[in-house]
């Protein structure tokens, strides 16, 4: 059974995610694009080069960007939350802790019976 896969959207309508995305060239978008189908067909446990950072899950692959994501285990669902390209651990610390925050932003919403993701992965 496959797992499903959202992105976050905040409450004015931005997607970090895909704002993110949108930076990329296309090779890299197509990069990202097997990457989520791999995660919707096998899960984070078996997709490989994914850790888990903090609260949150990131992507290595490619190495020149990192994508940030949590699981909701009820749900089988994925959330997809923002993503950065690769310019030292300052930087990558920075962009954990945003998704970190986003998670936050969007499990409140979820509890407030909102619907906090965009459906267009």
């Amino acid at each position: 059974m496959p797992f499903r896969i959202e992105a976050y959207e905040r409450l004015n309508g931005d997607s970090p995610f895909y704002t993110f995305r949108a930076t990329l060239e296309p090779k890299q978008r197509a990069q990202i694009d097997a990457w989520i189908k791999e995660l919707q067909e096998r899960g984070a446990y078996q997709a490989p080069a994914t850790k888990q950072v903090g609260k949150v899950w990131e992507v290595r692959k490619p190495s020149d960007f990192r994508v940030y994501f949590f699981w909701d285990a009820g749900n089988r669902l994925y959330v997809l939350l923002n993503g950065h390209r690769k310019q030292g651990k300052s930087k990558q610390t920075s962009a954990i802790r945003r998704a970190e925050q986003l998670r936050i932003e969007c499990e409140d919403r979820v509890r407030r019976k909102e619907r906090p993701w965009k459906t267009d992965t």
